[in-house]
């Protein structure tokens, strides 16, 4: 199957739009099903670093303007959805993925290597914004661009399975804070280069390490003097920005292999 790609945006991206695929279900409709499941318990997978942590986020370097950090309002604007969540799955993913053959083409099969993009499994443990709901789980796509400025990032060992380069990677059983964004033209959701924050036992936050010369990494200022119950309270003191939060959407449809799709070295049959 392939589908043309193109870079002028849908008029199905603006949120509210509703997909049809059964696997991904836009924020709307997932908060008309919200309910309170019991909690999973996760079981291990394959791709579980020895020594979990959240990777650093290398991110572009040798820019001539580093961006400025921003206040939270305007970090939590750019997601659609700010969540603490717990890992549940961690797998790998060749397809959809995007071509390189200059055509941009997105398939769901490739005539040549595939550099794969990972996916999150996640159940969401409390809402920070947005219009999700304790208990609902999901899959969090994080394209090839992206898991490459992750550091450690996944490449495939002498047996051929995915592994994390060093100590620090992700793990099943970990909780985590991560802002995510829904694509209703991929039907997907990512964290579209948003962040991630750690929590501490005490539930006090601690912000994703990040190269401070990077070019293309927002962070929030003063997330790191807050807590879940305290960031909470803010964001719902924060003014609704959808002009913020469609702008960045755009950005994911320009470059979908970096945000969530893994990328195919060739073309489509």
């Amino acid at each position: 199957m392939r589908y043309a790609f193109s870079l002028v945006v849908l008029s199905c991206l603006c949120i509210g739009c509703g997909p049809t695929s059964t696997e991904e279900t836009s924020p709307e409709i997932q908060e008309e099903n919200q309910t309170t499941p019991t909690p999973t318990t996760p079981t291990p997978s394959e791709l579980d670093s020895e020594a979990p942590g959240i990777p650093t986020h290398t991110g572009v370097s040798n820019c001539t303007e580093i961006p400025d950090k921003v206040s939270l309002c305007d970090w939590m604007a750019r997601s659609q959805a700010i969540v603490v969540a717990k890992i549940i799955t961690l797998k790998t993913s060749d397809a959809p993925a995007i071509t390189t053959d200059g055509t941009k083409t997105i398939t769901d099969q490739c005539n040549a290597s595939v550099d794969a993009a990972l996916v999150i499994g996640i159940e969401v443990e409390t809402v920070i914004q947005g219009n999700l709901g304790a208990g609902q789980q999901l899959q969090v796509h994080i394209g090839t661009g992206l898991l490459s400025h992750w550091g450690p990032t996944l490449r495939k060992d002498n047996q051929n399975q995915y592994r994390w380069t060093g100590p620090g990677g992700l793990a099943v059983g970990q909780r985590l804070g991560i802002p995510l964004s829904y694509n209703d033209s991929l039907q997907q959701w990512s964290n579209r280069n948003e962040l991630l924050f750690a929590l501490r036992e005490n539930d006090s936050l601690s912000l994703q390490e990040y190269q401070i010369d990077s070019c293309d990494v927002i962070a929030p200022e003063g997330l790191e003097f807050e807590d879940i119950s305290s960031l909470k309270m803010k964001a719902q003191a924060c003014p609704a920005d959808s002009q913020t939060t469609q702008q960045f959407l755009e950005h994911w449809n320009s470059n979908p292999a970096y945000f969530s799709l893994a990328q195919c070295h060739g073309s489509a049959p």
